[in-house]
C-alpha cells in the first residue's frame, strides 16, 4: 500500500504487479493499461521472479497489449534515489513511435527496482507496460565464467552454418579472440558473418563497472532489418581488467542458423588470468602420471561419447572448451574405437568441424608416433584446416591410445571429447571388432562380374542411360563377415581411385579412398567414397576393414536351405521353402526395401515345395517386374507347369532386368505336379553372372466350390477392345470379390491374350491376359495381367485365377445372402425430398451422415428408388451425384452388390465411392445398405445418394409400409401445464456456436428422422437453452439446414403462442419454411416448445439451440462501464483492435465521451470501430418489458454484412434509456464491438455511480467495475412505434395519422405489384402471406384486411400478414369448385381504408383473389405377392400411410377387419376382399369411384390376353365371382373376387384398375376427377 507520508521509502512501500502476460515474450491478449486506475509505486514480478521494465525497444503486439511500453534510458543506481524516465511505445519496428507519460523509478537494495506507474496516454493504441525477468547470483560472475575462444564469431568472419540453438549454454562466459579479450558487437552486423546466417548483436551499450549486472536485448539481423529477431535478452557485467562477462542463453527464436557475434574492433590484450570452467569432467579410467617412463597403454582415460560417431550430426559440441590432459582410449557403445583416418563429412561427430587423423595408425613396434590432425568444415574434402598434432600409440590387444590436446581455436567447433562439452575436434570415431581368426582363411566368395568398374549400360544406351542402369544397391544386402572378390573365378580387388557414377551396375559407385595394405600391415581401416556426379566423390560411406589379399566389399549374405536327398517320390520328399520376400506381388516388397537376397549364395540340394506364409505357392509362368521377389533379378518359369500325369519335366528359367524379360538365362530346373494341386522343384544355384537372382513365388487359393457355377456376371460394353478411354474408367477402385463371367450385350466374351494399345477398354491403361486361356482339363490356373504403357515397356500388375465358366444373368451374385435378420423388415425409412434428381438447392454430403444398416427410400411417403443412369452434377442437393451403375435386382436375386458412380461434372463415373448392397423386397420396393461413400483419402468430395424424381415417374410408387424411426426422446404427454410436463432435449451438437461443430464434421443429424411428440425444453450440457431468434450459419446445429425462430419469444403472461420456423441455406436466411411451432415462456426464465417433424423437403434440418445464463442480479445495476471512443462507427481501424483477446466478464454499459451510446442495429462497413472486422447487433434492441433477450452478432467482412456470425450476446433495456450487454469473446480475430454514433444520448447522472479502484483491480485492468446499491426510478418512455414491432427490413413512420411499418430502402421490396405474396397449399387448407410494409405503403394498415369471412383476420409473423383457412374450424368463406382435371379451393383477401373523413370519402378497397389447385394425374403402383402352391397363394402386404395417397388393401373377411400381413397362403378359388382408399383429402366432400378393373398375365395394361373383373363400374357378367360391395360412397371403395390363374403356363397375374375422385354435391358425383393407375397383384407359381 502506498503511504501519503512524503518521507516514505517506496522500496518498502509498493504494490506487487505479477502478471505473466506482461512478459516481453507474451503475445497480444487484449490488455490495455489505459483502463487501469494506477496509484502509487509498483514492483514487477514474473511468476514470482523479480522483473524490471525493459530498456530497449520491444516488438509490437507483445506484453499482452497492442503497443508495448519500455523505459527510455538506463535504470538508476541505489545512490541515485528517485529519478524520472521517459516511456516509449514501438510500432512496426519503429522504436519510440509513441511517447507516453514519464514515470519515476528507484533502484532498491537487493537488486530490484520500483516504479511509480501512471495511466499511459490514451492516444496510444492499447498500451501495456512490459516486464522482463532478472536473475540474481550469489557469486561474482567476473570470477566464475567459462572462457569462450571462438575466433569464427568475429564480425569479419565469413559465413558458416553454425547455430547457437544447439549449444548447451550454462552460466557466464568471457569472450576471447585467439587468447585476447573481445566483446560483443553493439552495432548491426550484416547477414552471413560471425560464422552463421543471422548474426546476433547487443542492442544497447555495454555497462560500466558501477552499473553492476544489467539486462540487454539481443538483436538478430534478417535481411535489411538489424533487429528483426529481438525476443532474446541476456545479462552483462563489466569486470575489472577491462573485460566483460555475458550470461549467454539459447536464442529464443525459431531461426537457425543464429550465433552471438563479437566485434574485432574491441580486441585488447588479456591482462587477467582466464579461468575456464568445463561443462562436464572426463570419465577417468586410470589417472595419468607425470613419469616419462610410464606406458600410456596402461595409463589412460577412457573416453566414451557416442555422439562422436561419424553417424551423428551436428549437436553443438566443441572440444576447444575442454581442458585436455594426458592419454585417452576411445570407445563407442562399449566397443573399441579409433580416430578416423582421411576425410570426414562436416557437421558430423557432434560438432561442426570433425577432426580426422592425417596418416595411418602405427603398429605396436612403432611405439609412440606423432600424427597431424585435419579438420573439415566444408561440403567436400578440400575445406581442410590443420589442427594441433597429437601423439598416438598402438597397444597390445588391438587398440590405440591418444594424447589429445586442445584443437586450434580457429577451427569452427571441432571435437574429440566426452560429456557435455561443445564443438567437434576429434575426428570421426569408428567402432571395430578385431577378427578372432585369420580372415585370409575364413571368408565368403563374391563372384559378381557386374561389379566390375567397366560394367555399364550407358555406352549401350547413350540416350536413355538414366533409365536403363541396373540400380543394384548394397544397402539392402545382409553383409556378414569377410569377403573375397572374384571376377569369373579370377581374383579382383576394389578400385583405389574414383569410379564414374552409374558404373558397377549401380548409381553411386563405391571405391577405396586409401591404398590397400601390405602383408605386414595386417588388418587396417580404409575409408570408402561414393561417386555421385561426374567429377567429385561426395557421398562418404562407413569405413571398411581390409586385409592383404582379402579385399572386403560387395558381398551377399550366404545362407543354406534345409533339404534332404531321397530316392523316393519328390512329391513326398521335399524341403519347404517359405520366404515371404519371394512374393511376386511385391510392390510392397519394393517400397519397404525388402531386397538384398541372392540365391547364388544358397547351397541348393534336392527338391523344394514353395509356400508363402504357410499357403501353397508356385514359381510364376509369367514375367515378373524387375527388382521384385527379394532380389535384383527375379527368376520365372518359361512354359506351363506340368499335369500330374506328366511326371517330372524340365523347364527353362529366365531372369528379368529393366529392359528385357529374358535378359538372363539361368540353369534349367526339373518340375513335378503332385496330387493335392501343388508342385515341387529341383532348384539349382543360378549363375553368378546374374545380379542377385532370386526364385519367385506366387500364392494361389483353390476355390471351395466350382466357380463355373458360383460367379458374378460382368457386362460392361465399355470394356471392349474397340472402345476408347470412355470416362477414364479405373478398376483400381472397384471392390472385386470372387469370380466373374464376362458378357457383351448378352453374349459370352473373354479377355484378350495379346497386347492391347493404350487408351482402350474405357481406360488409359488397358489390362490384358499375358498367357493363353486354360483348357477344360487344366482346371484353375494362374495368369499374369499386364499393362500396356504409353511407351513400349510393359509392367506386371497382379494375378488372377481363371477357369471356364457357365452363364447366369448379368450382375447377379450366385452366392445368396445369409444373415440373422431380413433387411426388408429391418430398415430405416429415408424420406428426404432433397435427394430427388431434380433438386439442386444446396450441397449436402453423405460423408457426414452416420450410416448404419439398411435404408428404404421414400418421396413424400411414396416409394422411390435410386437412379440407374447418370445424374447431372449438382443435383440431388449435392455436388457429386451418386447413382447405381447397374440394374436393380429381382426378388429371387436376394442381396446383391452394386457399384455406385459419382458424377462430379467431369464424367458420369469419374468418382467411384464404396459399393453398396441392395435387395428387392415384396411390395415393389428396395432396401439399400448405405455406407459412408468416401474413404479417408477422398473426404473432399461433396457427394450424396440420389433418388428418382417425379420426372422419372416409374421410380415412384404408393406405399403401404409403415415408416417408423427411432424417436429423439420419449416425451411425457398429458393435459397439464407444459412448463411442468416436458421432455428434456440436451444435444450438444445443436449448439449455434458451432464453427467447431462444422470443422469437426459433427454433422449428419436430421430432425425429420425423429418422432416428435409433445413439449420439449432445450439444454446444452445441462445449461438452459432456447431456439435462436436470429439467423444461424448454414450447416450449423449438427445438420445441413439450421432451424431458427421467426419472431421474439413470448413473455410469461402471453401464454402459449405460435411462431414460424425458418431454415437457412447458403444463399437465403429464409430458404425453407418449416411447420410453425408453439412456444411458452415459463416461470424460472426458460421456454418450452411443441416441436414438430420438419418437412422432408428440407435437407437434413435440425432445431438449433443457444445457451443462456440468467443473471443472478439485475444487470441494469451491476455492470462495467466501457468507454472506448475508438469503438464509434465513424472511427476507422485505429491500432487494429481485437476483442478476441479481451477478457470479457459480466455485463457492460457503453459510453462515449460521458454520454450513453448503444450498439448499431444495421450493417457497419469493414475497417471501422477501431478494427478490421466490426461487430454489430443483428436485431432490434429490446424494450423495457422484454427483460433479458438474446441477440445475434454479425461480423462485416468481404462485402458481406454478416460474413461471419459471431457468438450471440444477451441484451437488456434499462430504466434511464440505456442498455447493458453481456459481451463474450468473438469467434474470429481482428474484431471489435461497435458503438453507434447516431445513438448518442445524454446520460442521466443519477444512473452513474461513483467509481472506485483498488490495488486488487490490477488483476483485471481492462474495465472499471460499477455497482449501484439501488436502482434509480423508472423513466416514462412513450414511443408510438414500440407496438409496431417493425423488423430490420422495415422502419416505423406515420401515414395519414396512422403509425405503421414502411419498407426499408436498403432492402428492395420484391414483387411490388403482388405485395410479395407467398402461398402455401396443403391438403384442404391454404395459407397466403403478404408484405406488411408494402401493404402499408399502399394505404392498407394491418387492421383493415380480412378474408371473405370478415371475422378471419391475419396474424403477424416477422413483418408479414398471414391469412389461413382450412376445412375444419377456419373455412373463412372458402369456396370449393372442380373441373375435369382439378378441384380448387378459392378465397379473397378484402379490406378498405379511408384517408379523408367528413361528408366525402376517398376509401380505397383491396380484393386479392387466391386459390389452391389440386391436380390428380400421377401413376401409383402397389405390389402384392401371391404364390400359388397347387391351390395356395402367398402374399405380403405391409401396412402404412403416406401424405395424399391412394392405397389398395386385401382383407381376409367380408367385414374388412383382418387385412393380410406378411406372407400367407391363399388357395386358388378362395375369395379375396379388396379395398381401394384415398387418404389426405376431405372425406366429407370427396368420394372414390372404381370405374374398371382387369387382369393380365404380364405387367402391361394393353396386353392382348386379359380378364375383366369390373366393367363400367359393374361386375363382369362372365365372372360371377365378382361382387362390388361399395363404390362412390366415401373415400373407400370395396369389391371381392375369387383367385384364379391364367392358362398356357402363364405364372403371374397383374391387376389393373382405373378410378376417379368425385365431389359429393347433392349426393351425386357431378364433377369427376380422373386418375388412372395400376395396382399390381403378382402371383408366382412354384
Amino acid at each position: 500500500t502506498t503511504l501519503d507520508d512524503s518521507m516514505f521509502d517506496p522500496c518498502n512501500s509498493y504494490a506487487v504487479l505479477d502478471e505473466q502476460w506482461r512478459s516481453t515474450k507474451a503475445q497480444y491478449k487484449g490488455h490495455d493499461d489505459t483502463l487501469v486506475e494506477w496509484s502509487g509505486w509498483y514492483r514487477l514480478y514474473l511468476q514470482g521472479a523479480s522483473a524490471q521494465l525493459p530498456e530497449w525497444c520491444v516488438k509490437l503486439l507483445t506484453c499482452g497489449g497492442y503497443t508495448p511500453l519500455s523505459l527510455d534510458g538506463s535504470h538508476p543506481q541505489p545512490e541515485d534515489g528517485i529519478v524520472t524516465r521517459g516511456i516509449s511505445g514501438s510500432l512496426y519496428g519503429r522504436c519510440g513511435a509513441y511517447r507516453s507519460k514519464p514515470i519515476q523509478v528507484k533502484a532498491c537494495p537487493g537488486n530490484y527496482y520500483v516504479y511509480k506507474l501512471v495511466k499511459p496516454d490514451i492516444s496510444i493504441p492499447m498500451p501495456s507496460y512490459c516486464a522482463v525477468a532478472v536473475n540474481h547470483f550469489n557469486y561474482d560472475p567476473c570470477d566464475n565464467y567459462t572462457a569462450l575462444d571462438q575466433p569464427w564469431r568475429a564480425n569479419n568472419g565469413s559465413r558458416l552454418q553454425i547455430c547457437d540453438n544447439y549449444f548447451n549454454w550454462n552460466g557466464w562466459y568471457r569472450l576471447f579472440y585467439h587468447g585476447m579479450n573481445i566483446r560483443m558487437t553493439e552495432s548491426c552486423v550484416a547477414m552471413g558473418y560471425c560464422g552463421t546466417a543471422f548474426p546476433m548483436s547487443l542492442s544497447g551499450p555495454h555497462p560500466q563497472i558501477e552499473d553492476g549486472v544489467v539486462t540487454r536485448q539481443i538483436c538478430g539481423t534478417v535481411g535489411y532489418d538489424c533487429c528483426y529477431l529481438k525476443t532474446t535478452t541476456i545479462q552483462v557485467k563489466a569486470c575489472p581488467g577491462d573485460y566483460y562477462v555475458y550470461e549467454l542463453v539459447k536464442p529464443d527464436n525459431y531461426f537457425c542458423d543464429v550465433a552471438y557475434c563479437t566485434d574485432v574492433g574491441t580486441i585488447t590484450p588479456a591482462l587477467a588470468p582466464t579461468t575456464a570452467m568445463t561443462y562436464e569432467h572426463l570419465n577417468t579410467g586410470m589417472a595419468t602420471t607425470s613419469d616419462d617412463n610410464f606406458d600410456p597403454c596402461y595409463n589412460y582415460t577412457a573416453l566414451e561419447d557416442d555422439w562422436r560417431s561419424i553417424y551423428n550430426t551436428y549437436s553443438g559440441y566443441d572440444d576447444t572448451t575442454v581442458e585436455w590432459d594426458g592419454w585417452y582410449r576411445l570407445y563407442l557403445e562399449g566397443r573399441n574405437a579409433q580416430i578416423s583416418v582421411g576425410c570426414v563429412s562436416y557437421k558430423t561427430c557432434g560438432g561442426y568441424s570433425p577432426l580426422a587423423l592425417d596418416g595411418a595408425h602405427p603398429q605396436e613396434q612403432d611405439g609412440i608416433v606423432t600424427r597431424n590432425i585435419n579438420g573439415f568444415s566444408g561440403s567436400n574434402c578440400n575445406s581442410v584446416s590443420r589442427s594441433n598434432p597429437i601423439q598416438v600409440k598402438a597397444c597390445p590387444g588391438h587398440y590405440y591410445v591418444y594424447r589429445l590436446v586442445k584443437p586450434d581455436v580457429s577451427i569452427p567447433m571441432p571435437t574429440y571429447c566426452t560429456g557435455r562439452v561443445l564443438p567437434v575436434l576429434l575426428a570421426v570415431l569408428v567402432a571395430f571388432n578385431y577378427p578372432s581368426t585369420d580372415p585370409c582363411n575364413d571368408y565368403s566368395v563374391l563372384d559378381h562380374p557386374f561389379r566390375a568398374s567397366n560394367s555399364s549400360t550407358r555406352d549401350l544406351y547413350p540416350y536413355y542411360w538414366w533409365w536403363y542402369h541396373a540400380n543394384v544397391c548394397d544397402s539392402y544386402t545382409s553383409w556378414n563377415g569377410w569377403y573375397r572378390l572374384l571376377h569369373h573365378g579370377n581374383s579382383i580387388r576394389m578400385p583405389e581411385s574414383c569410379v564414374r557414377m552409374r558404373m558397377c551396375a549401380t548409381d553411386v559407385t563405391l571405391w577405396l579412398n586409401d591404398p590397400h595394405p601390405r602383408l605386414e600391415d595386417g588388418v587396417v581401416f580404409r575409408r570408402v567414397c561414393g561417386s555421385w556426379d561426374e567429377i567429385t566423390s561426395k557421398e562418404i560411406t562407413p569405413p571398411v576393414t581390409t586385409a592383404a589379399q582379402m579385399p572386403h566389399y560387395y558381398s551377399v549374405h550366404y545362407y543354406s536351405v534345409h533339404s534332404y536327398e531321397d530316392s523316393s517320390d519328390p512329391c513326398n520328399s521335399y524341403s519347404v521353402l517359405d520366404d515371404d520376400w519371394r512374393n511376386t506381388q511385391s510392390y510392397i516388397t519394393f517400397l519397404t526395401h525388402n531386397r538384398g537376397h541372392d540365391d547364388t549364395a544358397a547351397e541348393w540340394k534336392g527338391w523344394y515345395r514353395l509356400y508363402l506364409k504357410g499357403q501353397s505357392a508356385q514359381i510364376p509362368e509369367w514375367v515378373v517386374s524387375y527388382m521384385e521377389c527379394g532380389g535384383y533379378t527375379p527368376l520365372w518359369l518359361s512354359g506351363s507347369h506340368p499335369q500330374v500325369q506328366d511326371g517330372i519335366v524340365t523347364r527353362e528359367i529366365y531372369g528379368v532386368d529393366n529392359r528385357d524379360f529374358k535378359a538372363y538365362k539361368s540353369h534349367p530346373i526339373q518340375v513335378k505336379a503332385c496330387p493335392g494341386l501343388y508342385y515341387v522343384y529341383k532348384l539349382l544355384r543360378p549363375p553368378s553372372s546374374i545380379p542377385a537372382p532370386s526364385y519367385c513365388a506366387a500364392a494361389f487359393i483353390n476355390p471351395s466350390s466350382d466357380p463355373c457355377y458360383n460367379y458374378n456376371s460382368l457386362e460392361d460394353t465399355w470394356r471392349a477392345t474397340d472402345i476408347g478411354a470412355s470416362g477414364w474408367r479405373d478398376d483400381l477402385y472397384t471392390s472385386w470379390s470372387g469370380w466373374y463371367r464376362l458378357l457383351y450385350q448378352g453374349n459370352d466374351i473373354r479377355m484378350p491374350e495379346t497386347c492391347v494399345s493404350p487408351v482402350r477398354c474405357g481406360a488409359l491403361r488397358p489390362l490384358w491376359l499375358n498367357g493363353p486361356h486354360p483348357r477344360l482339363k487344366d482346371g484353375v490356373v494362374i495368369r499374369q495381367l499386364t499393362v500396356q504403357m504409353l511407351t513400349a515397356s510393359v509392367q506386371s500388375t497382379l494375378l488372377i485365377s481363371q477357369k471356364q465358366q457357365h452363364l447366369q444373368s448379368p450382375w447377379t451374385s450366385i452366392n445368396l445372402y445369409h444373415t440373422d435378420y431380413y433387411p426388408c423388415n429391418n430398415y430405416t425409412p429415408l424420406d428426404q425430398l432433397w435427394r430427388a434428381t431434380n433438386e439442386s438447392l444446396t450441397y449436402v454430403s453423405d460423408t457426414d451422415f452416420k450410416w448404419n444398416g439398411w435404408y428404404r427410400l421414400f418421396y413424400n411417403g411414396m416409394n422411390i428408388r435410386m437412379p440407374e443412369s447418370c445424374v447431372p452434377a449438382s443435383r440431388c442437393s449435392t455436388g457429386s451425384t451418386l447413382w447405381i451403375n447397374g440394374s436393380h435386382p429381382q426378388i429371387e436375386d436376394g442381396v446383391v452388390t452394386r457399384q455406385v458412380c459419382g458424377n462430379d461434372g467431369r464424367d458420369c463415373c469419374n468418382y467411384r465411392p464404396r459399393p453398396i448392397r441392395i435387395r428387392a423386397c415384396p411390395g415393389n420396393y428396395y432396401v439399400y445398405e448405405f455406407v459412408n461413400p468416401s474413404s479417408s483419402s477422398d473426404q473432399s468430395y461433396v457427394t450424396a445418394y440420389c433418388a428418382g424424381n417425379l420426372s422419372y415417374i416409374n421410380t415412384i410408387t404408393p406405399t403401404s409400409a409403415t415408416t417408423t424411426a427411432d424417436p429423439a426422446s420419449t416425451p411425457t404427454e398429458d393435459s397439464s401445464d407444459p412448463c411442468y410436463s416436458y421432455t428434456v432435449l440436451d444435444d450438444d451438437w445443436r449448439n449455434t456456436q458451432s464453427y467447431i461443430t462444422f470443422l469437426t464434421h459433427n454433422r449428419g443429424h436430421d430432425d425429420t428422422a425423429a418422432e416428435w411428440k409433445g413439449w420439449y425444453r432445450l439444454y446444452l450440457k445441462g445449461q438452459s437453452a432456447q431456439i435462436p431468434e436470429w439467423v444461424v450459419s448454414y450447416m450449423e446445429c449438427g445438420g445441413y439446414t439450421p432451424l431458427w425462430l421467426s419472431g421474439s419469444h413470448p413473455q410469461v403472461q402471453d401464454g402459449i403462442v405460435t411462431r414460424a420456423i425458418y431454415g437457412v441455406d447458403n444463399r437465403d436466411f429464409k430458404a425453407y419454411k418449416s411447420h410453425p411451432i408453439q412456444v411458452k415462456a415459463c416461470p424460472g426464465l426458460y421456454y418450452v416448445y411443441k416441436l414438430l417433424r420438419p418437412p422432408s423437403s428440407i435437407p437434413a434440418p435440425s432445431y438449433c439451440a443457444a445457451a443462456f445464463i440468467n443473471p443472478s442480479s439485475d444487470p441494469c445495476y451491476n455492470y462495467n462501464s466501457l468507454e472506448d471512443t475508438w469503438r464509434a462507427t465513424d472511427i476507422g481501424a485505429s491500432g487494429w483492435r481485437n476483442d478476441l483477446y479481451t477478457s470479457w466478464s459480466g455485463w457492460y454499459r457503453l459510453l462515449y465521451q460521458g454520454n450513453d451510446i448503444r450498439m448499431p442495429e444495421t450493417c457497419v462497413s469493414p475497417v471501422r470501430c477501431g478494427a478490421l472486422r466490426p461487430l454489430w447487433l443483428n436485431g432490434p434492441h429490446p424494450r423495457l418489458k422484454d427483460g433479458v433477450v438474446i441477440r445475434q452478432v454479425c461480423v462485416s467482412w468481404n462485402n458481406d454484412c454478416c460474413y461471419f456470425i459471431s457468438s450471440p450476446i444477451q441484451v437488456k433495456a434499462c430504466p434511464g434509456n440505456y442498455y447493458v450487454y453481456e459481451f463474450v469473446t468473438p469467434v474470429v480475430s481482428s474484431t471489435a464491438y461497435c458503438s453507434d454514433v447516431n445513438s448518442i444520448g445524454a446520460i442521466n447522472t443519477a444512473d452513474i455511480p461513483e467509481t472506485t479502484a483498488s490495488t486488487e483491480s490490477m488483476n483485471m485492468p481492462t474495465i472499471t467495475t460499477i455497482s449501484l446499491l439501488s436502482p434509480p426510478p423508472s423513466l416514462a418512455m412513450v414511443d408510438p412505434c414500440v407496438e409496431q414491432e417493425c423488423t430490420e427490413e422495415e422502419w416505423c413512420g406515420e401515414r395519414d395519422g396512422v403509425y405503421g411499418c414502411f419498407c426499408n430502402p436498403s432492402h428492395p421490396a420484391p414483387r411490388d405489384e403482388s405485395y410479395d405474396s407467398r402461398e402455401t397449399c396443403e391438403s384442404s387448407s391454404g395459407t397466403m402471406s403478404l408484405s406488411r410494409c408494402q401493404l402499408f405503403e399502399a394505404g392498407f394498415p394491418t387492421n383493415v384486411l380480412h378474408l371473405s369471412d370478415p371475422s378471419c383476420h391475419a396474424t403477424l409473423q416477422n413483418g408479414r400478414l398471414v391469412f389461413h383457412f382450412d376445412n375444419d374450424e377456419h373455412i373463412c368463406g372458402t369456396n370449393l369448385t372442380a373441373n375435369s382435371t382439378h378441384f380448387i379451393y378459392e378465397n379473397l383477401i378484402r379490406g378498405g381504408a379511408d384517408s379523408t373523413g367528413g361528408p366525402i370519402s376517398r376509401k380505397k378497397r383491396l380484393e386479392l383473389r387466391f386459390s389452391c389447385v389440386y391436380q390428380l394425374s400421377q401413376k401409383l403402383t402397389m405390389d402384392t405377392e401371391f404364390n400359388p402352391l397347387q391351390s395356395i397363394v402367398h402374399k405380403n402386404l405391409p401396412d402404412g400411410q403416406g401424405l395424399y395417397q391412394i392405397r389398395i388393401i386385401p382383407y381376409q373377411d367380408a367385414a374388412f377387419s383382418h387385412p393380410y400381413n406378411g406372407k400367407v397362403d391363399i388357395e386358388v378359388d378362395q375369395r379375396i376382399y379388396v379395398e381401394v382408399t384415398v387418404q389426405g383429402v376431405d372425406g366429407r366432400q370427396i368420394a372414390t369411384v372404381i370405374d374398371s378393373c382387369w387382369a393380365t398375365p404380364v405387367n402391361d395394361q394393353n396386353y392382348a390376353v386379359r380378364w375383366d373383373l369390373i366393367i363400367n363400374k359393374c361386375p363382369n357378367p362372365e365372372d360371377d365371382t365378382v361382387d362390388i360391395l361399395q363404390n362412390g360412397v366415401s373415400t373407400n371403395s370395396r369389391f371381392s373376387f375369387r383367385m384364379f390363374t391364367f392358362s398356357d403356363n402363364y405364372s403371374k397375374v397383374f391387376l389393373h384398375c382405373a378410378i376417379h375422385l368425385c365431389l359429393l354435391q347433392n349426393n351425386n358425383c357431378a364433377a369427376k376427377l380422373w386418375n388412372v393407375f395400376s395396382l399390381l397383384l403378382m402371383c408366382i407359381n412354384e
